[in-house]
Formats: structure tokens, sequence, C-alpha cells
């Protein structure tokens, strides 16, 4: 995909760019606004994402999340991401400073003049109704990466955080992935179960990424991946791609948010009740206002992420560490990384640690530049031995 550089546009910086594996901003500007303002030029604060905090990050190439809730389901899924996906090349559309790229070396040049490069990730099978079709279809729109499940079991894999309705990854799963393999959508494993992350990881025959996960070693938390799988990971080519959400990176955050839903869940209103739903609806709220009152919330800070990607490098090695911050994804982020603008004091922090220019580089963005172009290269020889 060939880009020119718009005019007005500054060139990059010498710090390694960044390439962002996660980032939510598309759902935001939906449920907040219906899509109604797309312009991220003008400063943005209610959010954690505009266009001069991502200059200030010397963010790269986001990857765009088209998320839709797992709650959806058949064709309300992927019409809902199909519109995801709309908003997002509207979005990049929008503003002449970024651009939609399909391949690494496309985002090597939009940086070079300037500009911040854009690639879409679906978040969750659910998405595609399981119908090839419409993951193939996904892909010709831009789409680079596939979540397999969101927060709950897909039909064909098992979430974190789901119901055990499946077994890991079932059969079809596998011809879900092998599909993926071939057209190259990146195998995504961020919210899938131990054991689903097991069997794709046996299934793919190109690397894999956890686009935004961090390590369950430090932080007990279902959405964390052990260390057993990191070496499979390893094994297998692919990236860990570290988040900055407070709950996957602090054990305090995790242990408040589990006590949280737990004294939540012991007061819902069951259904004999119903009549009265308004007034025990506010009693709930009253309830929840007075157990955060006595219960403050512990705080993440930059500090935290820092020891996950240390820890993810001593596991995998330098070739398989990312970032993948969940920005616009949660309501908010460790002290320190409170936006996209960010990027610096991480990389900083990183470095007083001992990290060399080489080790932020590969970071930063040579070790997902990579996958991507592993993952093409099998793609163009999967088609040069079907014409065979």
């Amino acid at each position: 995909m060939n880009v020119t550089k718009p005019a007005g546009v500054a060139s990059p910086p010498s710090a390694p760019f960044i390439v962002d594996g996660h980032n939510d901003l598309a759902w935001q500007l939906r449920v907040r606004e219906r899509y109604s303002n797309l312009n991220i030029a003008s400063p943005r604060p209610e959010l954690h994402t505009d266009l001069v905090r991502l200059q200030q990050g010397n963010v790269g190439l986001q990857f765009w999340s088209a998320f839709v809730p797992s709650h959806l389901s058949g064709r309300k899924a992927a019409v809902a991401t199909l519109q995801q996906i709309d908003a997002i090349h509207t979005l990049i559309e929008t503003h002449e400073e970024l651009v939609l790229v399909d391949d690494a070396e496309a985002v090597r040049q939009a940086v070079g003049q300037g500009r911040i490069a854009g690639m879409i990730g679906v978040e969750g099978g659910h998405c595609i109704d399981s119908d090839l079709a419409l993951l193939r279809i996904f892909r010709k729109l831009g789409v680079r990466y596939m979540t397999l499940t969101h927060n709950d079991d897909c039909g064909w894999a098992e979430s974190a955080t789901g119901a055990a309705e499946v077994a890991g990854v079932s059969a079809y799963g596998e011809i879900v992935i092998r599909e993926m393999n071939r057209i190259g959508v990146l195998v995504d494993l961020s919210h899938v179960s131990d054991r689903s992350a097991e069997r794709a990881l046996k299934m793919t025959q190109t690397p894999a990424i956890f686009s935004h996960s961090n390590c369950q070693s430090l932080v007990k938390h279902p959405r964390n991946v052990s260390d057993q799988r990191l070496l499979q990971l390893r094994e297998n080519g692919g990236v860990l791609m570290l988040s900055f959400v407070p709950a996957f990176v602090n054990q305090a955050v995790a242990d408040y948010e589990r006590a949280y839903a737990e004294f939540s869940e012991s007061i819902s209103v069951t259904e004999e009740y119903a009549d009265y739903a308004p007034r025990l609806d506010q009693w709930k709220h009253e309830a929840l206002e007075r157990w955060r009152a006595t219960h403050p919330k512990p705080v993440a800070t930059i500090d935290d992420v820092v020891d996950h990607i240390c820890h993810a490098r001593d596991v995998l090695g330098i070739e398989h560490v990312g970032l993948g911050s969940d920005f616009d994804g949660v309501d908010s982020m460790p002290r320190g990384l409170e936006d996209v603008s960010c990027y610096p004091e991480l990389l900083d922090k990183l470095q007083r640690r001992g990290w060399s220019s080489n080790d932020l580089s590969q970071l930063a963005h040579e070790n997902v530049l990579r996958v991507l172009d592993e993952n093409d290269e099998f793609v163009r020889d999967s088609a040069a031995r079907e014409r065979a």
C-alpha cells in the first residue's frame, strides 16, 4: 500500500516507534456518542486516545480493536462487528495523519513518512458466527488478527472467563485456525483459557500473539498467561503483548475487583422480588457505594507494568515480547501510564533497568512486525502450493 506524507506532519523521532496491539477507541466512540464525533484531532480528555497524544507517544502502528460484547451472538454479532470495522475505516479516513496498512513493510513506510499506521483486530470468535466466509470478508476489510474468544465461550473455543462449554478448542476451531493461517489473520490468544491456548498453539502453523495479556506468575488473574504457556509461545515463535490493565498487573487491584464482584453478586435482585425492582436497584446501588467507601481501591503503577514486561522477557526471551495497552478498554490505567502519550516514560523506565536500545526496539515494534512478516510469508507459500 503506497502512502504519501501529508503536509505539516512531523518526521518521526529517533526513539523506537511503538506498535500497540490493542486499543478500544472505536467501541468508546460507539457507546458514548454513536459515532457522531469521530474527530480525534481535537483534544479528547474524556478518552485515553487522541491524535496529539498518539504522536506524543510515538505510536507508529495502532491495532484498532473491532470489539463487540460476547453476549451478542449469530448475525447480530457479525453485523455489529462490520459496523465497528466501518467506524475504524472512517476514523482513519477522517485524519490525514492516519493510514490503514496491510503489512509490516507498509508500516515501516508510513512511519518513515510521519504517519501513524493502523490495522484492525477482531476481538472474539463470536464475531464470525462460525462462518469462514465472514472471516475471509473481515480479512479483505483489513483485519490482521482475531482473538479466538472474548469473555464467553464462542462455540468452538473456550474462554478464560467462560462456562467451559468447550474443552479447549474443538475440531471446528482447528478448521478456523487453519483458515486464519491460510489468509493471514494472526491467531490471538488473549481471553482464551489455558487449555485453549495450549491446543491452539499446537494447531496453528504460524506465530501467534497474545494481543493484550500479562503474566500469571506475577498476578493471579484468569486473563493472564502461565509461564508454561509462555514457553510454548516461545517455541511457536509468537509474541506476548503486555497490557496495562490495572487488575492484570497488580495483585491488590485484582483482589479488590474480585471482592467487589463477589459482593455485588451476593446482593443481586432475584425474580421473586421483581415487582420491587426499582426500589431494590436503588438499595443495591447504595450498598455498593457504601462498600466502595469502606474499601479504598488500590492503585497500580507504571512500575507494575515494567515488572510484567521484565518477567516476560526473562521467560520468553527478548524476541517474543511486545506491547498491547488496552487503552480505552477500561476506565482507568496505572499511574504513570494514563493515556497513549506515556510510552516514552515506559521505555525510559525499562532503560533504567538495563534494557539496551536494541532491546527497546524489539519490544516496541520489531517483534510484532516479524510476526506479521512470517504470517505473510506463510500465506504466500500456501498460495504457491495451491497453484502447483
